[in-house]
């Protein structure tokens, strides 16, 4: 699995998962922020469990570094520190 690969930096890594993203047909995008961070965003919208229609779409950061596979909501502290070095 993806979550095992142990080389690569952020850019390799958010490539990665942007090009077997692709494969696959799901959306994410590709960002690039200083210093040569990337990372991929994902949006996922969750069931509404009172009237079982979607709700808003939220928007995450998919952590491949420290938690591979975590999801980090964008703005959060955690998605911050993931963005900077």
């Amino acid at each position: 699995p993806i979550g095992s690969i142990d080389k690569g930096f952020y850019c390799h890594r958010a490539l990665l998962f942007k090009c077997l993203a692709d494969c696959i047909e799901m959306s994410c995008t590709l960002v690039r922020g200083e210093y040569n961070r990337a990372w991929n965003e994902v949006v996922v919208f969750r069931e509404n469990p009172t009237n079982r229609s979607p709700s808003q779409p939220c928007h995450y950061i998919v952590d491949l570094m420290h938690q591979p596979g975590a999801l980090l909501g964008v703005d959060t502290p955690a998605a911050l520190q993931y963005q900077t070095i």
